[in-house]
């Protein structure tokens, strides 16, 4: 059996070009993602929007490229998906934008105590309230999703895949 001259080190460059790019492009749409999703983000006082970050890992000498958007903010989650009976009817109202993803909504109100909420925004959300010796409840029925990381990611997820297979069809024709 022959071999081709040269054919091992042209499938290692190749193997280190896919590499690079694969590196490459995970930290350039993870910042695009990032950038979106600063942007989407709805903004009262900015802190939601502030918390957003991006990072980026490698793993297995290159072979796992992992890109991930993220907020560590406790009530980002709500703001994603919305809460209770309101944010399941914006849920279902737009199914199509959340795939692949079952979410439960509680359906009775809740309350919360003033200690765990700034005023301006229960009075800005109207909640109704009620004050007791223990302080002032906000009765909460729930508030629509304010989505800005799956949009982000959607955007962004669709103009970078044809992209990415051009170029490298581009890449290995140049090696």
């Amino acid at each position: 059996m022959s071999t081709v001259d040269g054919m091992d080190s042209l499938a290692k460059k190749l193997d280190s070009l896919a590499r690079q790019k694969l590196l490459q492009d995970v930290t350039d749409a993870a910042a695009e993602v990032y950038g979106r999703a600063k942007m989407l983000a709805p903004s009262t006082t900015g802190e939601l929007r502030q918390s957003i970050r991006y990072e980026v890992t490698s793993r297995n000498g290159g072979d796992t490229v992992t890109g991930e958007v993220y907020t560590k903010k406790p009530y980002a989650i709500f703001v994603e998906f919305g809460t209770g009976p309101v944010g399941e009817r914006y849920h279902d109202a737009h199914a199509d934008e959340f795939p692949d993803m079952s979410l439960t909504y509680t359906q009775r109100p809740w309350f919360i105590h003033e200690s765990q909420v700034d005023r301006s925004t229960a009075e800005r959300a109207k909640w109704p309230y009620f004050d007791t010796d223990d302080g002032r409840f906000y009765i909460c029925s729930g508030m629509a999703a304010r989505p800005y990381l799956y949009p982000a990611l959607h955007d962004v997820e669709k103009k970078l895949s044809g992209r990415i297979i051009s170029e490298y069809i581009a890449r290995i024709k140049r090696t």
